[in-house]
């Protein structure tokens, strides 16, 4: 009995873990110019992944904005 085993050892999977990553924090201060409101950004420090869209959901979820 043979088996095809072409392209078998160059396959690469989708890998299913989950590298999480430490995000630091960070400030952004918007000075608005003469007709907006200035406001300032604070992201507190948080654990996330390499997942880009869950990363930018749990990054929203720890954002914080004061508006003058």
């Amino acid at each position: 009995m043979k088996y095809k085993l072409d392209g078998f050892f160059n396959k690469k999977n989708a890998s299913c873990v989950k590298t999480p990553k430490i995000n630091t924090g960070d400030i952004n201060i918007n000075y608005g110019g003469c007709f907006d409101n200035s406001s300032i950004s604070i992201t507190v420090p948080h654990i996330t992944t390499d997942d880009e869209n869950v990363s930018q959901r749990i990054a929203k979820e720890h954002t914080y904005t004061l508006k003058f």
